[in-house]
C-alpha cells in the first residue's frame, strides 16, 4: 500500500497558487473570446498553453514537499519529494549523498551479526526536485518478533540480511557516503557530508579501524590518549552494558554479541582542531 501527503499549509497553497497558474489564464482568455463571440481555441492549444504555464509556474515556486510512505515494503521505505526553488537549483544544481548503519542492536544480536552494514538514508538533489529516501531495512524482522514473540523465521532473516548487505554493498561502491571519504584520506569530504548528514556527533562512523587509514586512525588514537574523558565523549559501542572488546577478539557470528569501539565523527574533528565542525557537531545533538 502506498500512502502520499502534502506536508502543511505552505505545500498546499504552493501546489494551489501552481494550478491556478497554470489554468486561470486559459480560462480567462477562452472566455473572453467566447463572450466576444469568437471562435473557442482549439483542445489541443488550451492543454498546450496549460501544460507551459504548469511548467514556468512549477520553476518559480518556491520550496515545499510531498511524501509517499511505502509501508508494506520490504524493508520499508519513506521517500520525501522536495520542489526545489529556481535559486536553490541554480546554487547547486546536483548533490548525491549516502548513509549507512551498523544493522545490529541490542534487540537483534541473536540474528544479525555485529559486523553488517545497511543502508539507511538517500539524498539526490536535482534541478528543482530533491528526492530522500529514509530505509529501514531490519523492519521486517523487528514486526515478525513483535508478532511471534520469538526468534524470526530463518528464510525472513536470511533474505532481510542478504538484501541488507546487497543494498549497503551496492552503496558503498557508489562512493557517496562519508566513510568512502575517510577511507580514500580525504578528511574535508568527509567533514563536510558528515555535516548534511542526518545524524550527530553521537553516530558512530560506519568503519572497521582496519579501514581508517593508518595516519588518521593514529592521529585519532592520540588524541584520545591524552585525556581518558576523552573516550567516553569521542566513541560509542554497538551494544551497550558490556565492556568493549577488539574485533579479532569476538566472533561475527550472530548470538555473540561485539561490543566493539566505534570512533564518532566528532573524534575526527577534534583530533583535526576543525572547531567549526565540532560545534555544529555539539549542537545537532542538543
Amino acid at each position: 500500500m502506498i500512502a502520499g501527503a502534502i506536508n502543511g499549509l505552505t505545500s498546499v497553497a504552493c501546489l494551489g497558487g501552481i494550478l491556478a497558474f497554470a489554468t486561470f489564464p486559459v480560462w480567462y482568455y477562452v472566455t473572453g473570446r467566447v463572450a466576444r463571440g469568437q471562435p473557442r481555441p482549439a483542445l489541443v492549444k488550451q492543454w498546450l498553453a496549460s501544460i507551459v504555464l504548469l511548467l514556468v509556474g512549477t520553476a518559480l515556486s518556491p520550496s515545499f514537499q510531498v511524501y509517499w510512505l511505502n509501508t508494506w515494503g520490504d524493508p520499508t521505505v519513506s521517500t520525501f519529494l522536495t520542489k526545489r526553488s529556481l535559486l536553490e537549483s541554480v546554487r547547486q544544481p546536483f548533490y548525491s549523498l549516502d548513509e549507512l548503519a551498523w544493522g545490529q542492536n541490542s534487540a537483534s544480536v541473536d540474528v544479525v551479526p555485529s559486523t553488517l552494514l545497511c543502508p539507511r538514508y538517500s539524498l539526490r538533489r536535482y534541478p528543482l526536485l530533491t528526492i530522500e529516501r529514509r530505509l529501514y531495512p531490519m523492519n521486517p524482522l523487528a514486526s515478525s518478533r513483535d508478532r511471534s514473540g520469538g526468534k524470526p523465521p530463518a528464510e525472513l532473516v536470511a533474505s532481510t540480511l542478504a538484501r541488507c548487505e546487497a543494498d549497503s554493498q551496492a552503496m558503498i561502491a557508489a562512493g557517496l557516503t562519508k566513510e568512502a571519504a575517510l577511507a580514500q584520506g580525504n578528511l574535508d569530504l568527509f567533514f563536510e557530508r558528515a555535516l548534511i548528514e542526518r545524524g550527530n556527533d553521537m553516530s558512530p562512523v560506519m568503519l572497521e579501524d582496519a579501514d581508517i587509514p593508518a595516519e588518521i586512525l593514529a592521529k585519532v588514537e592520540a588524541f584520545l590518549g591524552e585525556d581518558p574523558e576523552r573516550i567516553f565523549w569521542h566513541t560509542s559501542y554497538n551494544l551497550s552494558g558490556e565492556d568493549p572488546v577488539k574485533r579479532a577478539d569476538k566472533s561475527d557470528a550472530p548470538g555473540t554479541p561485539d561490543v566493539v569501539r566505534r570512533l564518532r565523527t566528532i573524534a575526527f574533528a577534534a583530533a583535526y582542531g576543525r572547531q567549526d565542525v565540532v560545534e555544529v557537531l555539539k549542537e545537532r545533538s542538543q
